[in-house]
């Protein structure tokens, strides 16, 4: 029991060596979207692009957009969804604007970020899926 645990202690470390832009809130589930108030979660700058988590198709979808010209017609900063469960960090609102800002070299963006273990219709990427790769490649 005693290695469990120290397993699970060490895992949470570098959970947390990783996400150490997150705020405790989000990383608890404690920050959660409130749509009656219009409170969209947590602000937090310098998100790392990387750190985002979508399928390679959705991330490669999005990309067709914007090359097609179909840029973004909202303002305002993202919101993104922390997933306490999987920790994975997910767009709710705001993709075209975070790639347009990542093909325009960006690689840090501004966002509200909201979380809990789950949510009614984002979705995290599950083991074996591919992810999509913030790499030099698409840009």
């Amino acid at each position: 029991m005693n290695n469990m645990k120290l397993l699970f202690e060490s895992w949470r470390g570098y959970l947390k060596e990783n996400l150490n832009f997150l705020p405790d809130e989000v990383l608890r589930g404690e920050e959660e979207f409130d749509e009656e108030e219009g409170e969209e979660g947590i602000l937090v700058k310098n998100i790392p692009m990387t750190m985002l988590s979508m399928l390679k198709s959705q991330g490669e979808n999005i990309l067709k957009d914007i090359r097609r010209r179909e840029f973004s017609m909202t303002e305002g900063l993202p919101v993104l969804f922390y997933n306490t469960d999987v920790q994975q960090l997910i767009i709710d609102d705001g993709n075209h604007r975070i790639f347009q800002q990542w093909l325009d070299g960006g690689n840090h963006f501004d966002a509200y970020i909201y979380s809990g273990s789950y949510h009614g219709y984002l979705r995290h990427v599950y083991a074996g899926e591919e992810r999509f790769d913030w790499g030099e490649d698409y840009r």
